[in-house]
């Protein structure tokens, strides 16, 4: 399987006001741009196929490849999500086709603790791929939605993280509190929430 992001977010998952005023940013003695940064870097960390919240924060859409049908369900990372746009393949023949909607139903949609679902529409079996890889190519978007959709104690942990970078000026990974029981809660809770 391979993922790649087709649509970037319209916005970052935080705004710049809101860090400035966790971190107590004085205009005077602050580099703006250095926040930024800080604050595009920490989304990096978190969000997407690389992220280490192993899911999308806001909209965005993405491309999986992979090499044919399952047998039965196709798992759709990166949740919440939201919809599939397309699913496409290349038949028998050699020829691109486009599976009807009617074909599939879409599980887990809006289930940020669920990986999506693709299976089959009642009485309907995957079609058959050429055989060669990344014959499928499923598009979705996935995301909570603009920034006030994201859940807070996510918005909490890059926060926290956008801060030590900028009090600390060191890798993140380098920071010993990383390490306390308080940010370990924080992280587990924002990579795996209850599901509901």
């Amino acid at each position: 399987m391979s993922l790649k992001r087709t649509i970037e977010p319209t916005e970052l998952p935080i705004a710049i006001e809101e860090v400035k005023d966790h971190i107590r940013w004085e205009s005077a003695g602050g580099d703006q741009a250095q926040i930024a940064l800080y604050m595009r870097s920490a989304v990096q960390q978190m969000d997407g196929a690389e992220g280490l919240l192993n899911r999308a924060l806001v909209t965005q859409t993405w491309e999986m490849k992979i090499d044919e049908f399952p047998v039965s369900t196709i798992k759709v990372p990166l949740p919440p999500l939201q919809s599939i746009t397309s699913i496409e393949y290349i038949d028998t023949g050699g020829t691109t086709q486009t599976l009807a909607a009617s074909k599939y139903k879409v599980l887990n949609v809006a289930s940020p603790g669920r990986a999506g679902l693709i299976e089959p529409a009642f009485g309907e079996v995957w079609p058959t791929t050429r055989l060669e890889r990344e014959a499928v190519i499923v598009t979705f978007i996935a995301g909570y939605g603009g920034r006030e959709s994201v859940p807070e104690f996510i918005r909490h942990l890059l926060l926290f993280t956008v801060q030590d970078a900028y009090d600390g000026r060191a890798p993140v990974d380098a920071k010993p509190w990383m390490r306390t029981p308080a940010y370990q809660g924080l992280f587990h809770l924002s990579r795996y929430p209850a599901s509901p």
